[in-house]
């Protein structure tokens, strides 16, 4: 999927490697710091977040920030495209008609409730829209088409407070290529914010990958990546 927008776009990079350095944005006004994992599991930079994850972003919501292996990230900046895929990657989004909605505890709570209710049928929805959205602009840049086949809800992970998670199995085509993807959802309520964001990552084997160690190695990077404990969330 990601060569195929990426050829489409015409863009083989950044213009350079994203930092270590904790991605500071605004969210409906109020300033945020959005840690990624420990590592080399790094904050992408402006210029591939706009050619590459905006493109993946459905209207409805705002990108805040996208995360790459540094590995990857440097690769394309020596001209190499992934025809293989990004590997695991990250996106931290905010829904547009919320963004200025302050959200309390309890508001959170019964969002939490009505969205786990009706799970696989919002995936599905949510899904089929962006899959749209995504070919729409595709096309737009003469790129080919992906198709996304029914994805399947494994359950959710973890809950807590402050938020909730839950793993999506699916299938992507482009062209002659396909790729079997985990998606790893996080729903987040922080300074009166809620944010969602998608750790992503391919395997020929999900359930297995879910499994194994190395998936709740990477699991637990993501929620870290979303956690965003009070100490590093300065109120505004």
């Amino acid at each position: 999927m990601f060569a195929a927008i990426l050829a489409a776009s015409g863009q083989t990079a950044p213009s350079s490697a994203g930092t270590n350095e904790i991605p500071k944005v605004k969210a409906g006004g109020i300033e945020l710091y959005l840690p990624g994992p420990e590592g080399d599991f790094i904050e992408v930079g402006d210029r591939l977040s706009t050619t590459v994850f905006d493109l993946l972003t459905p209207s409805s919501n705002r990108l805040l920030t996208a995360y790459l292996s540094r590995q990857m990230q440097q690769n394309m900046l020596n001209g190499t495209r992934p025809a293989g895929g990004l590997g695991l990657y990250a996106m931290v989004e905010i829904p547009r008609g919320a963004e200025y909605t302050d959200v309390r505890p309890q508001d959170f709570q019964d969002l939490v409730k009505t969205v786990t209710t009706s799970l696989g049928t919002s995936v599905d929805q949510a899904v089929s829209n962006t899959t749209d959205e995504i070919n729409a602009r595709v096309k737009e840049l003469g790129g080919k088409p992906i198709a996304v086949d029914h994805p399947e809800i494994v359950g959710s992970l973890l809950h807590k407070p402050d938020f909730t998670g839950w793993a999506m199995l699916a299938s992507i085509k482009s062209g002659d290529t396909g790729a079997k993807m985990v998606v790893m959802t996080t729903m987040i309520h922080v300074s009166r914010r809620v944010l969602f964001a998608y750790l992503t990552g391919r395997t020929n084997r999900p359930r297995r990958w879910i499994l194994s160690e190395n998936w709740r190695t990477h699991g637990r990077a993501g929620f870290f990546l979303l956690m965003f404990l009070p100490a590093n969330v300065p109120a505004r």
